[in-house]
């Protein structure tokens, strides 16, 4: 699954804050430049994606964690994690609970 949400979407729960905004772009230049906000990439392991990419130089805006999440069928986990990209948008690596057959 590839999520993605252009400048003028707002991102499930708002606007996300980083830990560190030197250097970031703020919501509304990244809206004056027509740039990418958020995308996310659903994955089993979202700690090693998320590894993965502050080594290769995203920032951290939030450590994996589990999350509780209403669904079209009910409450479901998520495990979530998500890092500034090199661009200032926010990706997002998701895990979501199979669905049963």
């Amino acid at each position: 699954m590839i999520e993605l949400f252009d400048a003028v979407s707002t991102p499930p729960g708002g606007s996300a804050q980083p830990l560190d905004t030197d250097a970031l772009p703020s919501d509304e230049e990244r809206a004056r430049s027509a740039t990418l906000v958020h995308f996310a990439i659903r994955t089993e392991d979202p700690a090693a994606l998320f590894q993965r990419a502050v080594a290769a130089g995203a920032r951290a805006l939030m450590e994996p964690a589990q999350v509780q999440a209403k669904g079209a069928t009910g409450n479901m986990t998520l495990e979530v994690g998500f890092v500034y990209g090199l661009n200032g948008e926010v990706i997002e690596f998701i895990k979501r609970p199979t669905p049963k057959a």
